[in-house]
């Protein structure tokens, strides 16, 4: 142990080498999901816009994260559209980030092996490829940089204050905001750091010169996106989980957080391993209890880091393996509290380290084994999407997975995988992800409606994102469904405006026979599905804005196929509408 104390920094080397050999397999991975997104929306217009605009320009979601942007146009100057180039960066990123959370833990505990025991708690994280194998990732990983970076200048001022950290820990302060939104905790987390570990505090300065900041950056917001705080939010009160469902999502977040290469689906009861070792760490609790309590300032710090960075995500989001990536600046936190409690338990709390990571090694290498092959499931199925040529009409792509083995596949991205830079034109494309093609009366016949104009052809994939097969408009107008569709009634629908108005989409049916419509809108970012009862007189009547606005305001969106159909009690259609809705 003494010669682990004395020799740090090459404990710390030997962990990032390991960190970055089990993490190199996945710079084979490439574009998934949202990184298509991002890079299309960059090539058209630049990142200078995002300093001035909202995240992408969208209008759907009020993120402010221009220097995240900054690096992806970045990468892109620097690596063209070799994904290669883009992963390394994750990496270096993941890297820095694991360096941070040692000197902060030794930091807040004056404890070199506590701070080598969250390094490697963090740094072989099993749940980690979804943050650093996935591009897109990036936003948490700068989102947990810049914070710790700050705490960690703040935590040296403190102890010998000078020009240069104050100005580290301003500087990383503002950097962290312009990533992710998460950053806003670093001034109070600052201010909880002077008050629970005593001695010499930083002095009023630097805490002000934060709060500025932090204030300033709210204006600005203000003033750009029309909002002080934004971002994902729950479009309709019945969809808001159930205070059942939150606690679930809690316990199998805390569960996972302590056990992540035991996790289990949020749907699923957690595994009785899973439930042991977090038996196990509860007796370690109870040892380091009986040890004295050492460092619980650490501990009391590091568990407000944690929950301060995931105040906004319960509700909307639990630590599954497809939503781990938001829960990184948070598990910085939940590392260091592992470390001052295993360390605390002497020597065999630093075996249990060692043997954290060795049991999470395999859920690790799984991980980004998982990532490398869907990122080669979506290579081809776009490739063989942007092949069909122009004449063919709109795409329809049915079934298409969200996530594969959790791995985001291709949850947006497939209509910019097929638009410029990634191919020479832009095709329209509508992904039909398989969430939204359950529906009472079959299969969505939005691409057989489409036939009777022109050209149109459809895909269909299976669960692992592989092609089952290709349909082409003759073939569609001959299959029998479809007649049935054609010989349904005409719904009396009206839609207001003609064109898309993001504040007002006006949906009117009636009357019509039947008990409750299903409204559907097919765009280039998926499909998004209502669906409502009918009035006893047969009408229905709703502004649709909100439930809508995410699709029809995807940047790269140019107009949705609106479909309403009608349904009896029983589930067999009664009336059929359907349109395009442009926009503008």
């Amino acid at each position: 142990m003494k010669d682990v104390v004395r020799m740090p920094a090459f404990w710390l080397l030997g962990m990032c080498l390991g960190v970055a050999a089990v993490y190199a397999p996945g710079f084979r991975t490439g574009f998934l999901s949202d990184d298509f997104m991002i890079l299309g929306h960059l090539h058209e217009h630049g990142a200078w816009g995002e300093w001035t605009h909202s995240f992408l320009g969208a209008t759907c979601v009020l993120f402010y994260r221009p220097l995240l942007t900054s690096t992806y146009a970045l990468d892109l100057a620097v690596y063209g559209l070799d994904p290669w180039g883009f992963h390394f960066t994750n990496l270096c990123l993941h890297l820095a980030c694991t360096v941070l959370v040692y000197h902060v833990g030794r930091g807040l505990t004056r404890n070199t092996l506590v701070g080598l025991a969250a390094a490697a708690l963090h740094g072989f994280y099993p749940l980690g490829p979804n943050t650093v194998t996935w591009i897109a990732g990036r936003v948490s990983l700068l989102g947990c940089l810049f914070p710790l970076l700050a705490v960690h200048a703040f935590l040296a001022y403190r102890r010998r204050p000078d020009r240069i950290r104050a100005v580290t820990c301003v500087g990383a302060f503002v950097a962290g905001l312009l990533s992710k939104e998460s950053s806003m905790i670093v001034p109070l987390f600052v201010i909880l750091v002077d008050l629970v570990l005593g001695g010499q505090r930083a002095g009023r300065g630097l805490h002000l010169s934060l709060w500025i900041v932090l204030v300033v950056y709210l204006a600005a917001r203000r003033c750009i996106l029309g909002v002080f705080l934004g971002g994902y939010g729950i479009l309709n009160p019945q969809d808001a989980p159930s205070l059942v469902e939150n606690l679930n999502h809690l316990l199998t977040s805390v569960v996972a957080a302590l056990a992540p290469f035991l996790v289990s689906r949020p749907d699923l009861p957690i595994s009785l391993a899973a439930w042991g070792v977090v038996a196990v760490w509860f007796a370690c609790a109870v040892a380091w209890a009986f040890r004295g309590f050492r460092d619980f300032r650490g501990v009391i710090l590091s568990l407000l880091w944690a929950g301060g960075m995931v105040v906004g995500l319960y509700g909307s989001w639990s630590l599954a393996p497809e939503n781990a990536e938001r829960w990184y600046p948070a598990l910085a936190g939940s590392a260091v509290f592992l470390g001052i409690l295993l360390v605390g338990c002497g020597r065999a709390g630093l075996f249990l380290v060692v043997l954290g990571v060795v049991a999470g090694l395999p859920a690790l290498r799984t991980g980004v084994k998982s990532y490398r092959e869907t990122g080669t499931r979506v290579r081809s199925l776009v490739s063989i999407v942007a092949a069909e040529e122009p004449d063919t009409g709109p795409l329809f792509v049915y079934d298409l997975p969200l996530t594969r083995r959790g791995a985001p596949f291709l949850h947006f991205g497939l209509a910019d995988a097929c638009a410029p830079p990634f191919a020479s034109e832009r095709r329209e494309v509508f992904p039909v992800h398989a969430p939204y093609t359950v529906q009472p009366f079959g299969l969505n016949p939005a691409a057989w409606l489409l036939a009777r104009e022109g050209p149109v052809t459809v895909f269909r994939c299976n669960a692992e994102g592989l092609l089952q097969g290709r349909f082409t408009r003759r073939f569609l107008l001959e299959y029998k469904s479809f007649h049935t569709y054609r010989s349904l009634p005409s719904l009396p629908v009206e839609v207001k405006p003609e064109a898309w108005n993001p504040d007002l989409f006006m949906v009117s049916v009636g009357p019509a026979r039947g008990s409750r419509v299903v409204v559907s809108l097919f765009t280039t970012a998926g499909e998004v599905r209502l669906e409502r009862p009918l009035s006893e007189t047969g009408h229905f009547d709703e502004n649709l804005s909100a439930a809508v606005r995410d699709f029809m305001n995807y940047p790269g969106n140019r107009r949705g196929f609106l479909q309403v159909v009608a349904l009896d009690s029983g589930g067999k259609a009664t009336g059929l509408y359907s349109r395009w809705i442009t926009r503008r």
